[in-house]
């Protein structure tokens, strides 16, 4: 009896379900990547998967006019005598003007080698860039959290460039001044347009302005010496006044 009683009760909030909500249904699937959209993002979009050599040879003779190209500049030779005159003097004095600058997410530390696969067309140009140019091959990098995403965020802009109070002059409240000094030790161009570097730590370096924000970071820097090559220096300074003193001091009590 009492199950009959609950049959129209159990209809009524039926029918009244589906008149207020709707009938029930199934959320709709979501599209799942084909595995050949996934392997074109593995190979950094390129449609030929890296696969045809008449293609990629024609890419790497288009990269090699346009990094060529974007290295000379419209500089005439008088210019680049000063500019080179200038980068030897800095690099005496410790200081880089304008070097091209990693972001990533992760930590390096000085004398540290490492093998890098770089994918990020950010990061492919500046380092397209930066091997048409003659060796040393020096670039700074320094910690970002969020990588990429957050090159042009005001929290974490270099000094110079616009932080999150509009002080053009301040860095944002959570960027990384203090990095490594890398060089390119080697570097390979695969197939599909990654490139294979092998960087090493060549010392400890701090950012003083920033001249670069997108499409990757530029700054000036300055490279800053190890405890080590500071006690070095600090005894070689004292042998050199103290040696001749003691010869001096010897021969006038002899």
């Amino acid at each position: 009896h009492r199950r009959r009683t609950m049959m129209p009760v159990l209809l009524a909030t039926t029918i009244l379900s589906l008149t207020l909500h709707g009938p029930v249904t199934t959320p709709p699937r979501t599209a799942r990547a084909t595995p050949s959209l996934i392997q074109m993002q593995m190979d950094g979009g390129d449609l030929e998967r890296g696969l045809s050599s008449d293609r990629n040879a024609d890419i790497q003779r288009l990269k090699k006019l346009f990094y060529s190209q974007s290295a000379e500049g419209s500089e005439d030779a008088a210019s680049k005598e000063v500019a080179a005159a200038e980068e030897v003097a800095a690099a005496e004095s410790w200081l880089l003007r304008d070097l091209p600058m990693t972001r990533w997410t992760m930590a390096l530390l000085p004398h540290q080698q490492v093998l890098l696969n770089v994918f990020q067309p950010e990061y492919v140009h500046m380092f397209e860039a930066l091997l048409a140019t003659p060796q040393p091959w020096y670039y700074m990098h320094a910690l970002l959290p969020g990588g990429v995403e957050h090159l042009g965020h005001p929290d974490h802009a270099l000094p110079g460039l616009g932080g999150a109070d509009g002080d053009d002059d301040a860095p944002g409240g959570e960027a990384h001044l203090q990095g490594v000094l890398m060089q390119v030790v080697s570097a390979s161009r695969l197939r599909d347009a990654r490139l294979r570097l092998v960087v090493h730590g060549v010392g400890r370096a701090v950012v003083l302005r920033g001249t670069q924000a997108l499409p990757y970071a530029r700054a000036d820097i300055a490279v800053l010496p190890d405890a080590e090559q500071l006690r070095t220096a600090a005894a070689c300074v004292e042998r050199c006044w103290t040696d001749p003193l003691r010869e001096r001091n010897e021969e006038l009590l002899a």
